[in-house]
């Protein structure tokens, strides 16, 4: 159970082209969302709830909820209602880094050796760009082990935070990394957990301050946190769920420990997720983030990795950015189209991926399918 709130449970999927039905924009209403959610929870027999968004021009098209908030209970979700979104907070992290290069605070092609100067690093790590680690470059493990998390009391204050994440990272990069860096992509949380402390070595806040100040706060996105909704401070929020010993999904509050946060521990209500994903269709927008910063975020690496996304390119149509993301206790999609000024959000407080990525092929215009 503890390695199951620990470790970030993200599914990495490979999109193949295909073709399928999907809604056409002018069928897409709250109610034909609703139905349609309703009629995957009823196919999946998802035991509790699940949201949807979509974009269009940058602007809300429609969104609906449906299912449950507890699987034991009769109390439905609602559309103001928090979702975790686990890995999908990476493009938030990768973000807060494009906002810094704009700024000349830091630059993506300097290297571990330069940025962490007093850390004992190992000969291997110290060529690792700042774009390696967005691009899962860099030679990092997936994860850090279990132990790191025992005996870790949850920090208060920004100073408590940023010292944790040193201590975490510190005797990881003084050891052999796990394949030589730039040899390959492998996913890595570990490398956007160093991210957000490479931030906060350079601004002195913790990343959580960070995120509050240069996402949350001017794209007002009042409903975002950090960690799991909580249900004991405010009943009207939903549970997540994992299995119990007999298979059954059990509603829980728990969560990946906080020092994870720039890998995967933000939630908010759909409408407040998709001012962040809006910023990334391109246009104007309350962060100042550039195109030029948008396309160097969007621009892909080796295995289709960029800054917070993966890029999928189908023959014929514009590139394609997805990302998905769980704590194993709740798991959400969304892909965009900046071409088009689309987006499709899908959330779900149970892991249950097949039922959310029905839902986001069903509305996406473009033909592709997600298959494990």
């Amino acid at each position: 159970m503890f390695g199951r709130r620990f470790f970030l449970g993200v599914m990495m999927f490979g999109l193949l082209i295909g073709t399928r039905h999907s809604l056409q924009a002018e069928e897409i209403t709250n109610d034909s969302l609703k139905q349609l959610l309703e009629e995957t929870i009823t196919t999946h027999k998802h035991p509790g709830g699940m949201g949807v968004l979509v974009l269009r021009d940058r602007e809300i098209l429609a969104q609906a909820t449906a299912g449950l908030r507890d699987s034991s209970k009769t109390e439905q979700i609602t559309i103001d209602n928090q979702f975790h979104l686990g890995s999908c907070t990476k493009a938030m992290t990768a973000t807060l880094v494009g906002l810094s290069v704009q700024r000349g605070e830091i630059n993506l092609d300097k290297t571990l050796e330069e940025l962490l100067p007093d850390w004992d690093l190992h000969d291997d790590f110290k060529p690792v760009t700042v774009k390696m680690l967005l691009e899962h470059r860099s030679g990092l493990k997936a994860n850090t082990s279990i132990f790191d998390v025992l005996f870790r009391t949850t920090p208060e204050d920004d100073a408590e935070k940023i010292k944790q994440r040193a201590d975490i990272l510190k005797p990881i990069l003084k050891s052999p990394p796990e394949y030589p860096p730039g040899e390959k992509s492998a996913y890595s949380n570990l490398g956007y957990i160093l991210l957000g402390h490479l931030l906060e070595r350079q601004s002195g806040k913790a990343w959580e301050t960070l995120m509050r100040e240069q996402i949350f706060e001017p794209l007002e996105m009042t409903s975002a946190g950090f960690g799991p909704p909580d249900p004991g401070k405010d009943v009207s929020q939903p549970y997540g769920h994992t299995k119990n010993l007999l298979g059954k999904q059990t509603a829980v509050i728990a969560d990946n420990p906080p020092f994870l946060g720039p890998a995967g521990t933000v939630h908010a209500n759909l409408e407040d997720w998709s001012k962040f994903i809006a910023v990334h269709l391109g246009g104007p927008n309350p962060i100042g983030l550039t195109q030029e910063t948008l396309d160097l975020l969007h621009t892909p690496g080796p295995k289709r990795f960029a800054a917070g996304w993966i890029v999928f390119e189908v023959p014929d149509e514009p590139i394609v950015l997805f990302h998905n993301g769980s704590n194993t206790m709740w798991y959400c999609a969304v892909c965009l189209v900046p071409e088009r000024g689309e987006a499709v959000l899908v959330t779900s407080n149970v892991f249950d991926q097949k039922a959310v990525h029905g839902v986001l092929l069903k509305l996406l215009s473009v033909p592709i399918e997600l298959s494990p």
